[in-house]
């Protein structure tokens, strides 16, 4: 959905006497203005004279997740407007706070249908990217869930792809892979699996 998409800035600030910095984005998206605010665990989005408050803490995620942190210095935000809302999306994407440019983990938000019906998704940070995000039609969208796989194994990794499921957070789709090599830039695929239905 976002292979295509620039990252757009997020200005950071902070107001007097408050160590939580202030990160907003203001802009069109689609053809509505829309502003994204995000304070600590606060996240609201607004267009109009509407409002959406969201708590990342309380996002939807994969089990064993933990809610991650974005790192003020560094926060892309890509955006997809559609005209069907549940095809449209907002994505905020940064390294942990503290990691070095090569680490293979990110804090990742998915807000779905930023402009209607609201839906935040913490995506997998195992290779976690905005960019990962896929559209298979007809409404329904899947992330890849990233696993390493016990050393002395030929394959080092594993991704299931997960599908967007509403308030009820992700759902199995039933296809994963195995994967002999595995980079930042670049991975070597196997075959799906046999056992897994497509």
């Amino acid at each position: 959905m976002f292979k295509a998409s620039l990252p757009q800035d997020i200005t950071v600030g902070y107001l007097q006497g408050d160590d939580v910095p202030y990160m907003t984005w203001d802009g069109r998206f689609g053809q509505r203005a829309a502003y994204v605010e995000l304070h600590g665990d606060e996240l609201v989005v607004r267009s109009g004279r509407r409002a959406w408050h969201r708590r990342l803490s309380q996002a939807a995620r994969v089990e064993g997740e933990s809610p991650a942190a974005l790192d003020p210095t560094g926060v892309s935000i890509f955006l997809k407007a559609a005209k069907v809302g549940r095809d449209s999306f907002i994505c905020l994407e940064s390294l942990p706070e503290g990691a070095g440019q090569s680490a293979p983990q990110r804090s990742v938000y998915l807000l779905a249908d930023p402009l209607g019906k609201l839906t935040v998704y913490q995506l997998p940070a195992l290779y976690g990217a905005c960019k990962g995000l896929m559209d298979k039609g007809h409404g329904v969208h899947v992330v890849p869930h990233w696993r390493r796989l016990p050393e002395g194994q030929q394959k080092t990794h594993s991704v299931e792809w997960l599908r967007l499921a509403g308030r009820k957070g992700f759902a199995p789709t039933g296809v994963s892979e195995a994967l002999t090599e595995l980079s930042l830039d670049r991975f070597v695929r196997d075959a799906p699996r046999p056992d897994v239905g497509h």
